[in-house]
């Protein structure tokens, strides 16, 4: 589903549980070991009905740096929501908690049934997303099957998505920082894997 905008620096997507943060950009790339130097300064321009794909690549146009931890505290920093913010009620969590008891998820993925599979997104889900200490019985199930846990770091000066063109964040998850976002009507910002975006300046042009 296409992401709507609740205000200049906060997305909410059907598709896809992320936030916005309060660390500037340039606090977010030294979490990393970069700097502004690093990121993409021209321009980049989505044509009309065109879809680019973000992906940890080489020729990706804005990606930078793709970084692991094994530290599941870690890694909902990089792309989770604080449980303050869960209970304050600016974020709700995931809809469902996980029902299998957590000691029969810590065992080979290959001994693991469809309905288990699904408990262990489940309690990962809820972990980034929601309050972590509700699942904090499914910690070392979920560092045994999803760890190391990846990030992809995306950074441009100026992103512009034209009418029917649309940017679609995939793969692993993400961190998107652009500066000034520009998205016309019809224009789209996809997220299809856990992510956290930063935009100083988000333009919505009209008609």
């Amino acid at each position: 589903m296409p992401i709507s905008a609740l205000d200049s620096g906060v997305f909410v997507s059907e598709e896809a549980q992320y936030q916005s943060t309060n660390q500037s950009l340039e606090t977010q790339l030294k979490t990393f070991g970069l700097s502004q130097r690093d990121w993409r300064e021209a321009p980049l321009v989505i044509e009309p009905g065109v879809t680019v794909s973000l992906a940890p690549a080489q020729s990706c146009p804005l990606f930078l740096r793709l970084s692991d931890t094994r530290n599941l505290d870690e890694f909902k920093q990089w792309v989770g929501v604080p449980n303050a913010l869960i209970e304050s009620g600016r974020f709700q969590p995931p809809a469902d908690l996980p029902r299998v008891p957590p000691s029969r998820l810590e065992k080979d993925k290959d001994g693991l049934s469809a309905a288990e599979l699904a408990d262990l997104k489940r309690a990962r889900d809820y972990f980034l997303f929601g309050r972590s200490d509700l699942v904090e019985d499914y910690r070392a199930a979920i560092v045994m099957h999803y760890s190391p846990f990846e990030v992809a770091l995306y950074a441009g000066r100026e992103v512009e998505i034209m009418p029917g063109a649309s940017i679609e964040v995939i793969d692993s998850a993400a961190i998107l920082l652009i500066d000034r976002l520009i998205i016309h009507p019809g224009g789209n910002l996809k997220l299809f894997t856990p992510a956290k975006v930063r935009v100083n300046t988000l333009h919505k042009p009209r008609v």
